[in-house]
């Protein structure tokens, strides 16, 4: 691993750093199904059987031969056979009653509906034809034996849990949970309920977020005072007991910002001292007995920021996690905006419905510490460091929150 200093990497350059250079080893455990929701898969999952079963009714309705009707009509109704129901065997020229997900009888190959036959004399008259496998739910059509169900490294949503119990299975074999050690920062921060002036709402953030995602334990680790021992040490605890270490605040280039020196009191190294970005500029990357440490601005939407498109890109793709990019929509800009050409802008928007098109207005422009813009933005713009703006009604990517 490099060690030498970078001063304000771009965020693609560290993401990339942090990918090539630090991996999660995580273990794995079988658990139920009632424990597996937004856990990830960490085997292959096949179906060890048809479903369905054999072919059967879709319908309730009789089972016939198809080629039998095939001329059948209002005008000119067919006769068959009707014979009692669960018999195992018809001939062409035989009808058997069935209803809703019975297994159809050998010989048969589709279903009369009920509404489309009249019975008469022990005779069933078809008034409509059917072609080959009309009405019929196939043998396998559903999941078929051998069949891939769930893929390695994908996030079980309730549809994968509801498959693997039609499927007769338990239990799956998962991942166990990322640790993540979150370090908060600053003399003037109280836990709600304390005396305040300020009170910790920007690890709250983070933590939410991230055990919203399912697959994430996270361990909060108190608000430490300013002073770089103590910091030192509660970053030294978080590294013995999670897989990647992040901290809040401290991150600037004041004499109360001290998380970069704290790092490096409890024996790790900063390998990135900020970032390109706007907000969220001071946003660090440090390493800690080979355990990647991210340390994020103070300011909630700064953090936010960091958290969405640098530390969760990293945890995604170091456990596999499929499909773990495709958080975006498009949409027409609403408003011009306008970017510090060097710096990459991350605008809050908010979308909406514009007539037939969804539009993406900007809450703001600047302001890392005004938490209330997120109940209103459903996404970020990102403006590449090269690009001046964007112009009104250009049809521009929204990375959603």
């Amino acid at each position: 691993m490099s060690m030498t200093l970078k001063k304000f990497a771009t965020m693609e350059e560290a993401l990339n750093f942090v990918t090539k250079n630090f991996k999660l080893m995580l273990n794995t455990e079988v658990i139920g199904l009632d424990l597996i929701l937004k856990r990830v898969s960490a085997e292959e999952i096949v179906a060890p059987t048809d479903i369905p079963q054999t072919d059967k009714s879709a319908v309730d309705g009789y089972a016939i031969c198809s080629s039998s009707v095939s001329s059948a009509t209002p005008n000119n109704p067919i006769p068959l056979n009707l014979k009692e129901r669960n018999l195992p065997k018809i001939s062409c020229g035989d009808a058997v009653p069935v209803h809703t997900g019975d297994p159809l009888p050998e010989g048969a190959d589709a279903v009369v509906m009920l509404e489309d036959a009249e019975i008469e004399n022990n005779k069933l008259f078809v008034m409509k034809s059917v072609a080959k496998y009309e009405n019929v739910s196939r043998k396998g059509e559903d999941f078929e034996r051998g069949k891939i169900v769930v893929e390695k490294g994908t996030l079980l949503r309730p549809w994968h849990i509801a498959s693997l119990s039609a499927l007769n299975i338990t239990k799956a074999k998962v991942f166990k949970k990322v640790r993540l050690g979150i370090v908060v920062t600053g003399s003037e921060l109280s836990e709600p309920g304390g005396d305040g002036p300020f009170f910790d709402s920007t690890s709250r953030l983070i933590a939410g977020y991230l055990l919203e995602q399912g697959y994430i334990d996270v361990n909060r680790y108190g608000i430490i005072e300013d002073n770089v021992k103590s910091i030192a040490t509660a970053i030294r605890r978080a590294e013995e007991e999670n897989d990647l270490i992040l901290t809040t605040g401290g991150t600037g280039p004041g004499l109360r910002d001290l998380s970069v020196k704290a790092l490096e009191e409890a024996g790790g190294t900063v390998v990135i001292r900020g970032l390109a970005i706007r907000p969220g500029r001071p946003t660090s990357l440090g390493v800690l007995n080979k355990k990647p440490v991210f340390m994020l601005s103070g300011y909630p939407v700064a953090a936010l920021i960091g958290l969405r498109f640098l530390v969760l890109p990293f945890i995604e793709g170091a456990i596999g996690l499929l499909d773990h990019s495709q958080k975006f929509v498009f949409a027409k800009l609403s408003t011009r905006v306008f970017n510090e050409v060097g710096l990459e802008s991350f605008i809050r928007v908010k979308l909406k419905q514009c007539g037939s098109e969804l539009c993406a207005e900007p809450v703001l422009l600047r302001g890392s510490g005004i938490l209330s813009s997120l109940l209103a933005a459903g996404g970020f713009l990102r403006i590449p460091r090269n690009v001046e703006g964007y112009e009104v009604g250009e049809l521009v990517k929204i990375d959603l929150v």
